[in-house]
């Protein structure tokens, strides 16, 4: 997001005044990346809150930092902006008269003498000429910074992802135009524009001056018919990202020229463009490939485990721990390793010969493996986020992550939450009991926590039935020892009706100081599916005579070690179900509020158990368009208490709600809606009026 020149925010001006029964499903586990600008946009877009031409001038507004974009859609979270340029783009000519589209009109139409790159075309006073790009800039914009990086340290990022992901991955350089090829001599068009607005990192455009299609990449042995050549926007000022400005210009530039490629596909603009859960979730995976110590993709852990491959829901920057999971058993940093799966992926795409989900599994299938597997051992790997070791015996790839340790500790700058380990669904704290749940087609997962004392069987029933029959659901009993992680396999993959089951399940004779069972669908309903329908299950734990001891599988195997295939598990038949059981009763009661003179708001609850209290405190915007957004989120929290007993939350006002506390004269109320989650038994919600106070 840039801030425009004066004529440009003239341009912009618009006239007028925007434990067991069914319980049901809970939050996925862990803390929860929040939503960027572009992403509340588009979810107020699609649910109809806005209309085509009020989003599209709020996506300028944003990628502008633009001060007349509404609070509600004002978000702090840091963002790439490539796929607000594309919707932008592929929504104006939809767009109609009037005033908004005039705006949005102008913004995207460069001045023709300028050097333009989507919206950036302000002008810039200095040029550097690199092996692979050019780069133009203004020096004394860039030493103003707070943390300033010279030219210098810009350059070579830029020339370590070319030189990583071109040279060494062997992935296919981006494409020039011809006016490119005549002004540029083949380079890269840069802009580096310091009136980005302060939560966007930068973007990668297919429209500018040296930008735009060009059909076939002559990199590439195959006719692509949709390649685009693009340009890049990077914010020239990185200090006020999480992190180092170093480490987030690395990330950065690792993840944008990755967009390039791309476009280079002709990936993003084609009819086979894949969703972007994987078009963003790539190019975050791939900074951790270029940059490995830069970090700043720990900042969107985690993904929304139960929302699936095929049409995930949750944050597309953070499903870049999936890919993760999917491809570090081949190797990291290196060509030839993870790199290569995902580099087959964007082939087989740019070729047409599959789409998203097939092209997954194409490009798995090239190294030996099913995504139904893949992705089981990701959602085995993903619960315990154990480190990988190199001793014998140690936690071993692929149930283990190279950084795992990293992940759980992790503290977001904001400082609201740690990461924390990754929590189950569902929960069984003694036998006999059984707990319902439910996981989507097209690859989700699910975990059910389960006692690590005792032997008893476990069975697993997928109840769903009628219109939502469906599924096949992939179940591994896993328990971490401390130092590895060790499985029972559920012999059967589960069916509509079907049911299967573990003899005598005896973590303790594992040495199990963390048991789960883990329960992925892997019933894919389509390539690209529009829907994925949650199927839901029942899993059962009654005492039992130990029989079944999970063991530790041997480096590489995952959950398919002993199987004739990676993915043979057969369908389990289909009988009769067990009854259901009463199910646990789970209480939230708020106590005492307490408004501190500091704009905190401190809140006391009692909960019934181990589980997951969210608060989020929102105001109603005044005025009469306002008033019908999206409330304005004032502050938000949420703890993970582990037994019964009393909770307290502190809800801290961010910047712009103190600005607006102030603005009301020292005193703000809004609505807290508290939501508990427990591990075992049904969601509880209760609300209060609470009120932010600053000393004036």
């Amino acid at each position: 997001m840039r801030r425009l020149a004066t004529a440009l925010v003239l341009a912009l001006s618009l006239t007028g005044a925007a434990q067991a029964g069914a319980a049901p499903p809970v939050d996925a586990p862990g803390a929860l990346p929040e939503l960027a600008s572009p992403a509340l946009i588009d979810q107020a877009q699609d649910r109809g809150a806005l209309s085509l031409e009020r989003a599209n001038l709020y996506r300028v507004y944003a990628l502008t930092g633009d001060d007349r974009l509404p609070a509600a859609y004002d978000s702090d979270v840091h963002a790439d902006a490539t796929f607000l340029v594309r919707r932008v783009q592929g929504e104006l000519a939809a767009m109609d008269p009037g005033p908004a589209r005039r705006a949005v009109s102008a913004a995207v139409s460069a001045p023709a003498p300028l050097s333009a790159c989507f919206t950036s075309a302000a002008p810039l006073t200095n040029t550097l000429e690199t092996a692979h790009f050019v780069i133009q800039y203004n020096a004394a914009a860039l030493a103003a910074s707070p943390e300033p990086l010279t030219i210098q340290q810009i350059e070579q990022s830029l020339e370590t992802a070319w030189t990583t992901e071109v040279d060494q991955f062997g992935w296919a350089a981006p494409p020039a135009t011809v006016l490119a090829a005549q002004d540029l001599a083949g380079r890269y068009h840069v802009r580096i524009d310091n009136a980005l607005g302060p939560a966007i990192y930068g973007f990668v455009a297919n429209s500018g001056t040296y930008a735009g299609r060009v059909g076939n990449n002559p990199a590439t042995s195959w006719d692509e018919g949709d390649a685009d050549a693009s340009c890049m926007v990077l914010n020239g000022n990185f200090s006020q990202f999480p992190g180092t400005a170093q480490d987030a210009l690395d990330a950065t530039t690792a993840h944008e020229f990755n967009h390039s490629l791309q476009y280079g596909y002709g990936a993003l603009s084609g009819l086979n463009r894949p969703d972007l859960n994987f078009s963003e979730g790539a190019t975050t995976w791939m900074e951790d490939e270029v940059q490995d110590s830069a970090n700043d993709n720990y900042n969107y852990l985690y993904p929304e485990f139960d929302s699936s491959m095929g049409e995930h829901g949750g944050s597309e920057y953070a499903y870049w721990l999936t890919f993760r999971g999917l491809t570090e058993r081949f190797g990291t940093n290196a060509a030839g390793g993870g790199e290569d799966v995902m580099q087959a992926f964007w082939e087989l795409t740019s070729r047409n010969a599959a789409s998203m989900l097939t092209a997954m599994q194409g490009a798995l299938a090239g190294r030996g493996i099913s995504l139904a597997s893949a992705y089981h051992d990701y959602a085995i790997a993903a619960k315990f986020n154990a480190p990988c070791g190199a001793a014998p015996g140690a936690y071993a790839l692929p149930l283990c992550f190279e950084e795992g340790a990293q992940y759980v500790a992790f503290q977001p700058k904001s400082g609201d939450d740690l990461q924390g380990e990754t929590l189950a669904q569902r929960s069984i704290a003694a036998v006999p009991a059984a707990t319902s749940g439910s996981v989507e087609d097209n690859y989700a997962l699910n975990w059910v926590s389960l006692p690590t004392t005792g032997s008893y069987d476990v069975t697993v029933s997928n109840t769903s039935a009628g219109t939502s029959a469906g599924g096949s659901l992939r179940v591994t009993l896993a328990c971490d020892t401390g130092a590895a992680v060790a499985l029972a396999p559920v012999p059967v993959t589960v069916g509509p009706g079907a049911e299967a089951t573990v003899a005598g399940f005896n973590p303790a004779g594992a040495g199990c100081q963390q048991a789960v069972a883990v329960i992925t669908n892997d019933s894919q309903t389509a390539p690209n599916p529009s829907s994925s329908t949650a199927r839901s299950y029942t899993l059962t734990a009654v005492a039992a005579p130990a029989a079944t001891t999970p063991v530790v599988p041997a480096p590489g195997t995952g959950s398919s070690a002993g199987s004739s295939s990676d993915s043979a598990r057969p369908v389990a038949a289909v009988t009769p179900l067990a009854p259901a059981v009463k199910a646990t009763v789970s209480r939230l009661v708020l106590g005492k509020v307490i408004a501190r003179r500091n704009g905190t708001v401190v809140i006391r609850a009692r909960v019934s158990g181990a589980g997951t209290l969210k608060a989020t405190a929102r105001v109603r915007a005044r005025g009469s368009l306002l008033a019908t957004l999206k409330p304005f989120i004032m502050a938000r929290r949420s703890v993970r208490p582990r037994k019964a007993g009393l909770v307290t939350l502190r809800l801290k006002p961010g910047r712009k709600a103190r600005r607006l506390i102030r603005r009301s004269g020292g005193t703000r109320k809004a609505r807290a809606t508290l939501v508990f989650t427990p591990t075992t038994g049904a969601r509880r919600t209760k609300t209060k009026t609470v009120t932010f106070r600053l000393k004036r």
